[in-house]
């Protein structure tokens, strides 16, 4: 605006007016370069000071230059791209879109944030603050747990795969079916009552749910969570109780340094996981302060990625959860303890999860039940069965009932109750297997190819069997509860 308006910098040509042939320092200039650009730029102000007779507008030009060189690097390697693409190459957001195989409103987002961020980093130099990139930085702490975690099984309820990770790094090593079946998270299974979208897996009381079940373990645990206000909330059904908060750094930095700093990594839930996962359980295992970004764990990348300290301020959903010490361990016996998980078992699996959205438009079917509804979308002509949901639920919950079927063959009863608990858990295997053969024709990949009729058909059928092998399992948990309470009111 200023190149347009005339002033002190009236004489300078507009970006659309430069040379492709011209260089600098003896070499020709990358105008597709922002880098190249503005070294140009500063080079011929500075070469030209002595040559031209009013040295002080030529510095004021450097300054200009410099200054729009430093704002820049407060973007991301992504945001910058997409800005320098728009404001300086003059593509279209359909054009940027295509470039780097996104959506135009993700990329809208982008060049919104980055306006934002941009007038920030320019308070700053205003202000006489270093930039919060680039330029002279202050150097501040750094701590980095190790990435690779002690050895423990992984599961796709990730949820529950992060918890075992957390305490593997305070020596806690627990089996996997262990926090399967204790947490409930084996006998959990969730629809959502519109299509197949894989969303109810994540439809769940966070805080009392891992509050409670860090309890059952002997922890104490610290949780901050929120939503932004005036943003896209993604699974809203989870998080519409959480209090609305403000993208403000200071309100999550000093949670994440405080656990990370003690050698425990933070529970954190990421809206920016790497495909083909849109939302996933997290671990953040460490920060950088000079380059504002933490480390983060990602299914999709084992070696880990970095996210910068805007994204976790952006972030609409904020969830972050933090070991702080070990209790004691409420006094009950293993049968005791069995039997209150076998109770939950078989009230969630006939009554469905006590957790119901408060959004009325957003609804979900839980328990034995869930099998009815998703058999119901692949049987609705009027319903396109989400492909990609479906290929994560079935991968999902065929685990999450293998998982079932172990914890039932560890479970401390004995005579008629435990064998009838073993006929369970065959029960569950034979679900697994019609599972099984619905996930083998739906690959966990994204995909946005619809289901034909026939693969429609073929896995309502398959959906139909699990559900009569689980049911068969939930009835021989029932009588193994009821035999139970007969021997204990007979020893009594």
């Amino acid at each position: 605006m200023r190149l347009r308006r005339g002033g002190p910098f009236r004489r300078e040509r507009p970006i659309g007016g430069w040379n492709e042939q011209d260089t600098v320092g003896g070499r020709n200039v990358d105008w597709e370069n922002l880098e190249s650009i503005l070294y140009h730029l500063t080079r011929t102000t500075s070469m030209a000071a002595d040559k031209e007779n009013n040295p002080e507008e030529l510095l004021l030009r450097k300054e200009l230059y410099e200054t729009i060189h430093i704002l820049l690097h407060c973007l991301n390697r992504k945001e910058r791209g997409m800005f320098e693409a728009h404001f300086f190459r003059q593509l279209s957001p359909n054009e940027i879109a295509a470039m780097y195989h996104t959506t135009t409103g993700s990329v809208h987002t982008y060049l919104h944030r980055s306006r934002r961020k941009l007038r920030q980093a320019h308070v700053r130099v205003v202000l006489g603050f270093p930039p919060e990139k680039g330029g002279a930085e202050i150097m501040h702490a750094k701590k980095v747990l190790l990435s690779e975690w002690p050895v423990t099984s992984a599961v796709l309820t990730t949820f529950i795969d992060r918890i075992g990770h957390m305490l593997a790094t305070m020596g806690d090593q627990r089996m996997m079916s262990e926090l399967m079946g204790v947490s409930g998270f084996a006998f959990r299974f969730k629809i959502s009552d519109k299509t197949t979208y894989a969303d109810g897996i994540y439809i769940f009381d966070w805080r009392h749910t891992l509050s409670t079940f860090m309890e059952e373990l002997g922890y104490k645990v610290s949780i901050l969570c929120g939503q932004l206000s005036q943003a896209a909330i993604p699974l809203l059904a989870a998080a519409e109780r959480f209090p609305v908060v403000l993208p403000i750094e200071e309100a999550v930095l000093p949670f994440i340094r405080k656990y990370v700093d003690t050698g425990k990594p933070v529970l954190y839930f990421d809206t920016l996981a790497t495909s083909p996962h849109v939302h996933e359980w997290t671990l953040i295992y460490g920060y950088d302060d000079n380059k504002r970004e933490v480390y983060v764990t990602d299914i999709m990348q084992p070696e880990g990625k970095t996210l910068s300290y805007e994204d976790l301020a952006e972030n609409p959903l904020r969830f972050l959860a933090g070991i702080d010490e070990k209790n004691e361990v409420k006094k009950e016996s293993k049968v005791g303890r069995a039997i209150r998980q076998l109770r939950f078992a078989v009230s969630y699996a006939r009554s469905g999860c006590d957790y119901r959205p408060m959004t009325v438009y957003l609804s979900y079917t839980s328990g034995l039940s869930a099998y009815d509804r998703w058999i119901g979308h692949m049987n609705n002509p009027s319903v396109f069965p989400n492909r990609y949901g479906m290929g994560q639920l079935s991968a999902v919950y065929v685990e999450a009932k293998q998982y079932a079927a172990k914890f039932l063959k560890t479970v401390p009863l004995t005579g008629e109750a435990m064998r009838l608990v073993l006929l369970a858990s065959e029960a569950y295997l034979q679900a697994v297997e019609q599972l099984e053969m619905v996930s083998r024709k739906l690959p966990f990949l994204r995909n946005s190819t619809l289901l034909s009729p026939e693969t429609r058909k073929e896995c309502a059928e398959l959906l139909q069997k699990a559900k009569e092998f689980e049911t068969a399992a939930i009835g021989y948990l029932e009588n193994a509860l009821s035999t139970w309470n007969r021997e204990e009111n007979i020893n009594e």
